[in-house]
């Protein structure tokens, strides 16, 4: 089976922003279940609010050869529980999607955040500054490669 790139956080348009720049395709539809794309694994977030479900979140580590956890910058409430990375016999990158106004005080919660979940990287992006996207594009291939 193709290794894929699994895709794990809160349902929003820097999602799908996200998604759709790695599949290169806009039109990808929003479901309530694991979704294989071509090059990705969409969970919902609902896996992730449910203590249950994050057992199959962590299943489809098998048909993937890294781990994208997405974080907001203006999110409201927590998202990924303390080492909730470790799980992952596969790279874990953390991704804090940025917005173009600039809150010190969030983005510094959810660094703290990330780090507590025992990523192995964290990156912070705006989706739509072309240099950013490069540089995380950059990345996912050095770990499809399995150069790292």
């Amino acid at each position: 089976m193709k290794k894929r790139i699994l895709v794990i956080g809160p349902e929003d348009d820097e999602k799908r922003k996200l998604l759709a720049m790695i599949e290169k395709s806009h039109s990808l539809k929003q479901v309530n279940s694991i979704v294989y794309h071509d090059h990705t694994i969409d969970v919902p977030s609902s896996y992730l609010r449910s203590p249950w479900m994050t057992r199959h979140i962590i299943a489809c580590q098998q048909n993937a050869y890294c781990v994208l956890m997405l974080l907001n910058e203006n999110r409201e409430f927590r998202v990924y529980s303390p080492n909730f990375a470790r799980a992952f016999r596969v790279p874990s990158i953390g991704l804090i999607l940025r917005s173009e106004a600039n809150d010190l005080a969030q983005r510094e919660d959810c660094h703290r955040e990330l780090e507590e979940a025992s990523l192995d990287e964290i990156y912070e992006i705006v989706i739509d500054a072309q240099e950013d996207c490069q540089r995380l594009v950059d990345k996912i291939k050095l770990l499809r490669e399995g150069k790292q």
